[in-house]
């Protein structure tokens, strides 16, 4: 068996389903951050274990709620509230859990709906690292955090179904208006660690030839951080190189959305460069 964890803020419209997709589970935590919505009663109510912790930054939450809360199993999913285990994937979590050996982390592919369709080819990746030992796993970045893995990694099979448009277009451009904060300071600490063209250099190679998936797309981040023009070059390859396009309308709306928060990305950044030269 496996335990859950499930970090909330005001998500009282999507608990009690994201709940009931992982009701196969005998131990379920929430770890809410202060909500003012019932999100904790809701939780309380479909049977989980609620902690609270005011939120300062995603990998910290998430590093604080892997370290300070116990779990009765040896291996944790990270849940987002807006996201559903399909059948396929929790029958094959638990058997992963149950032959996992001295496997450290597993990782799910997800998919995104959006209109009620499925959003094939406009993803950045579809893997994540969800099922995890908690004491061989740690978070970075402020936010889009990245899994380091102390130990083998392997893959579910399974499809981890994201509704980031479950409370609408609305609350989505708000979250992503954080988020783009949160994304401007990440963007400006990493170039302050490695400013010289050497570690621009030896990103390149990590991006291109790294075995581990996720030292590749860390590496990725960090070159595309650099880049000037960020969100028309995120259109393009979505629409163009990607063939977004063909999700539809869907498609062509989300490529529009992310190449808007690209946009805020760079004018936040310039901002916070400005205020601290």
């Amino acid at each position: 068996m496996i335990s859950i964890l499930v970090t909330t803020k005001n998500e009282s419209l999507n608990l009690a389903d994201c709940l009931d997709c992982v009701s196969f589970c005998d131990d379920i935590v929430v770890l809410d951050s202060y909500s003012e919505d019932g999100t904790p009663d809701i939780a309380s109510v479909c049977g989980a274990r609620v902690y609270q912790r005011r939120f300062d930054d995603y990998a910290s939450n998430l590093n604080y709620a892997l370290t300070a809360i116990p779990y009765r199993h040896r291996f944790v999913f990270v849940l987002d509230a807006d996201e559903r285990v399909s059948p396929q994937l929790a029958d094959n979590l638990v058997r992963a859990s149950q032959e996992s050996g001295d496997i450290a982390a597993f990782r799910v592919k997800r998919r995104d709906f959006f209109h009620g369709r499925v959003l094939r080819r406009v993803q950045t990746t579809p893997l994540y690292v969800r099922l995890l030992r908690p004491e061989k796993v740690h978070f970075t970045r402020l936010v889009h955090q990245q899994a380091v893995v102390d130990g083998p990694l392997a893959d579910v099979d399974g499809w981890l179904d994201h509704y980031p448009f479950s409370k609408g277009l609305a609350q989505w451009l708000d979250r992503h208006r954080v988020y783009a904060e949160f994304e401007a300071q990440q963007c400006l600490l990493e170039m302050r660690a490695r400013p010289d063209m050497q570690s621009m250099t030896t990103d390149m190679h990590v991006a291109l030839f790294a075995k581990d998936f996720n030292r590749r797309r860390q590496a990725q981040k960090r070159i595309f951080s650099r880049l000037p023009c960020r969100w028309l070059i995120r259109f393009a390859y979505f629409m163009f190189a990607r063939a977004g396009f063909l999700d539809g309308w869907p498609g062509i709306s989300y490529i529009i959305l992310m190449s808007w928060y690209e946009y805020r990305i760079s004018i936040i950044r310039r901002r916070l460069r400005s205020s601290s030269s």
